[in-house]
């Protein structure tokens, strides 16, 4: 490590905010200044402006570039949506990350006839007008689905769903609808292979949002990445399994 102190960015998921890692700024802030941005629309007070990634991505890079010459690098750790953001601002800007640590992470959310490791746009299609129609009730459905049952009935799981249902009414609808939309629109699979910086890529085998053969895929065409399965885990595993995923993630910032 450099005389500057190294930076660990996280970026949260769809329909959720930066307080998902407080747990993780926690354990990690005696080693890395922890960042941890809202992005537009979940809390930021910036709004997703179009349907494409390009609002959150140019946010995290306009962050990292007003600090570059303050503190030390940066690894990033993305989750589901905030891994695809990462991936793209990487790719754009690969000299801004020392590393890339990707959680429940896709390089396409949506299935097609060459991907089978995603959602129907049927499904996604439903959740759109869901949104609109209610609001409320649709979100509160989303985030019992990112726990296998098992999971669905430990503490951390009920204390996840209903603090992000008290928290939904903060969270910007045109903005949701526009990153729901990004995450239809984005196809990174074609472009990962230029992200050479160290990459672990961690995933759930029974996710139900982002099936495990979407972070699998990742981990083959990233060059320099490796995959680290949570079996019997959901789309959250910093939060069902928090010790084991702040275990491998200290193991692979130790290795850097």
């Amino acid at each position: 490590m450099n005389n500057k102190r190294e930076n660990l960015l996280f970026v949260h998921g769809w329909a959720t905010d930066n307080t998902v890692w407080e747990r993780q700024t926690a354990a990690f802030s005696d080693r890395y200044r922890c960042l941890a941005p809202n992005l537009p629309g979940h809390g930021s007070g910036l709004h997703w402006s179009d349907p494409t990634i390009g609002p959150a991505v140019g946010m995290i890079l306009c962050a990292l570039e007003s600090e570059k010459e303050t503190f030390g690098e940066t690894v990033a750790v993305g989750w589901s949506l905030g891994a695809q953001v990462i991936l793209q601002a990487a790719l754009l800007k690969p000299g801004c990350f020392k590393a890339v640590v990707l959680v429940g992470a896709t390089p396409r959310f949506v299935k097609a006839k060459d991907y089978p490791w995603g959602q129907s746009r049927g499904v996604t299609g439903r959740m759109e007008k869901d949104l609109k129609r209610d609001f409320a009730a649709t979100l509160n459905g989303f985030y019992a689905l990112n726990f296998t049952p098992r999971e669905a009935v430990t503490d951390e799981a009920r204390d996840f769903v209903t603090h992000y249902e008290a928290r939904s009414a903060a969270l910007h609808q045109a903005s949701l609808l526009a990153a729901l939309g990004a995450l239809v629109t984005t196809d990174l699979r074609e472009e990962t292979h230029r992200l050479t910086v160290p990459a672990l890529i961690i995933h759930g085998d029974a996710d139900q949002i982002v099936p495990h053969g979407a972070g699998a895929l990742l981990a083959e065409k990233l060059p320099n990445a490796r995959l680290d399965t949570f079996h019997e885990t959901g789309h959250i595993p910093f939060l069902t399994q928090e010790e084991r995923f702040e275990s491998a993630v200290d193991n692979f910032l130790r290795d850097l």
